[in-house]
């Protein structure tokens, strides 16, 4: 079987599945989360691959020098990451250990006497028969040290082009700035056009799907001000004085807010589980993805499918279940890590008779405002009957208390 058809094969399986799941989860979070988890953002951890861009070329009159466009872009595109409510990057050290520093005591000590092991892989078979482009069987893997702490993404993308609308109908874009017989040109608006893509660490080639989303498009605005093209001879330094500086920050910014949007209708926010230890799973994200004590997270396994080895051959992509295996809530914020205690099972909260692997996914079920309206409710209900605020539907107030501890953030 060549390449093409097995992967085809196998993408149409586990985009299925995916979607699938990612239609089911949506129903279930329909009931008792839609109107909170809209009034907060919650934000992804990613990584920046690299912005391209061409050189420009500088008029003769600067001795046609070459100005590297590609080297301040990256430092914007790095400067949007860091401050964009939708993507966080600020534990994305991959030399970072993920520490219980910060958590409520007592559960520093379960996450330290935790003998739960990561690394642990648990592999079932996969079309046996179907070899990989490796000429390995193709297996598959629940829990795995490759996968539980890397971003969700890289971030790469490239600045294509961007012409200055003057007067006259005259433009200034990449291909003339060289022809330019003065360096000042005057213009009103102007277009930047932006291509970026984000792509799961692991996923390699031919082989992505549903992982790599791309966007590119032409950002347009309207600003008055003269660009001194000879400002670009005096590097890093001279281009944050031009507007060329604040057109290239509002194009990525845009692009970055349209790839977050892109990226959630595909793929609704989740993290991953770092730790399970039974009755506390130590999840990949803290106060930097917008999670707060009190939420409620549904908690999917996920089968890893690779290449050949586990972690040691090429990710064909993976598949949430469609089911949650169990929740689990909130009760301590760490300096890079959530704890969550998974919560007996019920009508509301049910559980699998399977266990929570490290390299499972969690979605935000229940934000801690909608617990604290659905607890609210119960209080005042009366009869046994739940009454819920406007907005806030359920066919259960089997909620759990919020627990606090004095470690909380």
């Amino acid at each position: 079987m060549s390449n093409n058809s097995k992967s085809l094969g196998l993408g149409t399986l586990l985009k299925t599945a995916i979607l699938t799941g990612m239609g089911a989860m949506l129903m279930g979070n329909q009931s008792c989360s839609s109107s909170s988890v809209q009034s907060r953002v919650l934000a992804r951890r990613v990584l920046l691959g690299q912005i391209t861009a061409p050189a420009i070329t500088l008029p003769a009159s600067v001795s046609n020098q070459q100005f590297n466009f590609g080297y301040v872009a990256n430092q914007q595109m790095q400067n949007v990451l860091n401050t964009t409510k939708t993507f966080s990057t600020a534990n994305m050290n991959p030399n970072m250990a993920f520490t219980p520093a910060g958590l409520a005591s007592d559960i520093t000590n379960d996450f330290n006497n935790c003998t739960s092991d990561p690394n642990q892989v648990v592999i079932q078979s996969v079309t046996p028969s179907t070899l990989s482009a490796s000429g390995l069987t193709e297996t598959a893997s629940y829990s795995n040290s490759c996968t539980i702490n890397l971003p969700q993404a890289v971030v790469n993308g490239s600045i294509n082009d961007f012409t200055l609308v003057g007067g006259g109908g005259l433009s200034l874009s990449l291909a003339n700035i060289a022809l330019m017989p003065s360096l000042n040109f005057s213009f009103q608006s102007y277009t930047m056009q932006v291509e970026m893509t984000a792509k799961r660490p692991l996923d390699q080639g031919n082989f992505t799907f549903v992982s790599a989303i791309n966007n590119a498009k032409g950002y347009s605005g309207s600003l008055s001000a003269t660009f001194n093209i000879g400002a670009l001879s005096l590097g890093p330094s001279g281009y944050y004085q031009t507007p060329l500086s604040t057109i290239t920050m509002n194009g990525l910014t845009a692009a970055t807010s349209d790839l977050s949007s892109a990226w959630s209708a595909q793929d609704p926010w989740y993290t991953t589980v770092l730790k399970s230890c039974g009755t506390y799973i130590y999840v990949n994200g803290s106060s930097d993805l917008g999670l707060k004590v009190g939420d409620v997270l549904a908690i999917k396994n996920v089968t890893y499918v690779w290449d050949g080895a586990v972690c040691d051959s090429n990710s064909l992509g993976d598949v949430p279940d469609v089911t949650p295996v169990s929740y689990a809530q909130i009760v301590s914020l760490g300096d890079n890590l959530a704890a969550a205690q998974i919560i007996k099972g019920n009508s509301t909260y049910p559980q699998q008779n399977s266990s929570v692997f490290a390299g499972a996914r969690v979605y935000m079920y229940q934000t801690s405002e909608t617990v604290a309206a659905l607890q609210l409710a119960q209080k005042t209900g009366g009869n046994g009957v739940c009454q819920l605020p406007a907005g806030i539907s359920a066919g259960s107030c089997g909620i759990p208390a919020v627990t606090k501890t004095a470690s909380n953030k």
